[in-house]
């Protein structure tokens, strides 16, 4: 399934509040066709639960993944995801922690989403977390700013189980 582009627009960014999605949007929400996400003027969004995913990332991942190694691996991407926004771009440790941690989160989404998950495989799960973690200009400028940051840096990929 590949998300389609929505976004609260430009002058929502400048104005710092979320636009309301036109109808056309809302009634796809409403029919769960794409995800309700929060358009809101943060990076961070509500996290009720503290758990370091956004609440409606959350309810995508219990909504769209069906086991529970399945939920526990979106949810461990989702959580480093949201980290590549706010962590401190000038902070080369925190950085590469951030990176670590990112490595660690894919591959245990490779790991958990082995062959086919009724047609979604583990590349597309970790695209989709992309697309909706990034779905407000501001988000997409800090998860862009994070990955400029991380531009000419290397890594390997751990050869043990990196699901938490």
């Amino acid at each position: 399934m590949r998300l389609p582009r929505v976004w609260s627009g430009p002058a929502a960014s400048r104005a710092g509040t979320a636009q309301s999605p036109n109808p056309k949007v809302r009634t796809l929400e409403e029919s769960d066709a794409i995800p309700k996400l929060d358009r809101g003027p943060s990076l961070e969004g509500a996290d009720a639960n503290g758990n370091g995913v956004r609440d409606d990332v959350d309810h995508f991942i219990e909504r769209n993944y069906p086991s529970r190694p399945q939920q526990t691996a979106a949810r461990q991407l989702a959580a480093n995801l949201q980290e590549t926004l706010t962590v401190d771009k000038q902070d080369r440790v925190a950085l590469r922690a951030v990176s670590i941690a990112g490595i660690r989160a894919v591959h245990c989404v490779y790991l958990r989403f082995v062959g086919s998950n009724d047609g979604k495989r583990a590349g597309a799960v970790v695209y989709e977390l992309e697309a909706i973690t990034a779905n407000t200009r501001a988000r997409l400028k800090a998860y862009l700013a994070y990955n400029k940051a991380m531009d000419g840096t290397a890594s390997s990929l751990p050869e043990e189980d990196t699901c938490d």
